[in-house]
């Protein structure tokens, strides 16, 4: 079983790009993808707040069932293969710059 499912918004062209994106680095396979207007009749939904999945994608721990959001949920996926680059995209710092732009692009993109 993969450690996280996620929660995305299957409507949104940039929303499906990054989908597209973290498959092709390996990060991510469609059978942990979670369209958003299906997400209801999954098993998970009950662990993730759908007023809050609309605006941001909610990446689902399968073993704890703890639900992160946006740029977080970003983090942990890639630090099931890139450890490193979740380190430092986790430093305060970083997240301080980089998640202002998430947020902006993620009620932004419709």
């Amino acid at each position: 079983m993969k450690k996280y499912s996620f929660v995305f918004d299957n409507k949104c062209a940039f929303c499906n790009r990054g989908v597209k994106t973290l498959q092709s680095i390996g990060v991510v396979d469609l059978t942990q993808g979670i369209e958003l207007d299906q997400f209801q009749s999954n098993k998970l939904a009950c662990n993730v707040d759908p007023g809050r999945a609309c605006d941001e994608m909610a990446v689902i721990n399968n073993e704890s069932l703890e639900v992160s959001y946006g740029y977080d949920g970003y983090v942990n996926l890639l630090g099931v293969r890139y450890h490193r680059i979740a380190k430092l995209l986790s430093n305060s710092l970083v997240k301080l710059c980089l998640n202002p732009v998430y947020l902006f692009i993620a009620s932004n993109r419709r």
